[in-house]
């Protein structure tokens, strides 16, 4: 760094201790800096090296969130999507140890939701803790390891996923025979069946009583012929519908 008129900080004195030198007759005068002097430049040293840190950290974000090509606009410019992403970038920037987002992908389109929930789940993986607000079932299913569930202003539930999704214990199987079946089989009056439109016919059966392949066994020694088959379990909308519903008064 080359002196001034007005003086400067030199940091290329023959002993590599910082100095501070200043114009005079016939030359530069020079004299070490003290403690205070020294904390101050060091402080000043590590305020430019977070700057660089951040710099490169918003323009992350910029890409990730879609806002590259924003990145000289007015936020008093930008559409409500637009600003719904700045803000989700505002509050993730700084890397928080705790992170509160409330309806973060509220009025975003599903490509920026993906890239948005990848994200916050390589936050989670790196140690940050999260709270989630949303209405969207499936957000909270891919995205929280312990969920609440409020209705009417009551928390209703508040459990690891896995054990609320366990409340509910029902599969869904579903047949489609060669033929499209116009009544349901014999073999299925005894449990949750239903013919579906198409002629496929779904039954609801719970794992631990029955089991798929004994279904499929009944109708097969019925005489069907059956060319696919597809299961499927409940999830987080099956359990907040149970959890929330309420049987109509009776009057």
């Amino acid at each position: 760094m080359s002196p001034t008129e007005d003086g400067v900080v030199r940091r290329d004195t023959p002993t590599g201790a910082r100095a501070r030198c200043r114009r005079q007759e016939g030359g530069w005068a020079c004299r070490a800096m003290d403690d205070d002097q020294r904390r101050l430049m060091d402080e000043i040293d590590r305020l430019k090296s977070e700057n660089e840190l951040l710099k490169a950290q918003v323009e992350d974000f910029e890409a990730t969130m879609g806002l590259d090509d924003k990145a000289d606009a007015y936020a008093r410019t930008l559409s409500g999507g637009m600003r719904r992403r700045l803000l989700v970038a505002k509050a993730m920037v700084h890397n928080p140890p705790v992170l509160i987002l409330d309806e973060p992908t509220a009025g975003v389109d599903i490509e920026l939701r993906r890239q948005l929930w990848d994200y916050v789940k390589g936050l989670h993986e790196r140690g940050t803790t999260i709270v989630l607000t949303t209405h969207y079932l499936e957000e909270a299913e891919a995205l929280c390891d312990t969920i609440a569930i409020i209705d009417k202003g009551e928390v209703v539930a508040c459990e690891p996923k896995e054990t609320l999704l366990a409340r509910i214990s029902e599969k869904q199987l579903i047949v489609r025979p060669a033929t499209p079946a116009t009544v349901l089989p014999a073999a299925l009056e005894n449990m949750k069946a239903e013919l579906r439109p198409d002629g496929a016919i779904e039954v609801q059966y719970n794992p631990a009583e029955t089991s798929a392949m004994s279904i499929l066994g009944a109708l097969s020694a019925g005489g069907m012929e059956i060319v696919d088959i597809s299961t499927s379990e409940s999830d987080l909308e099956d359990v907040f519908l149970q959890l929330t519903s309420r049987q109509p008064e009776v009057r």
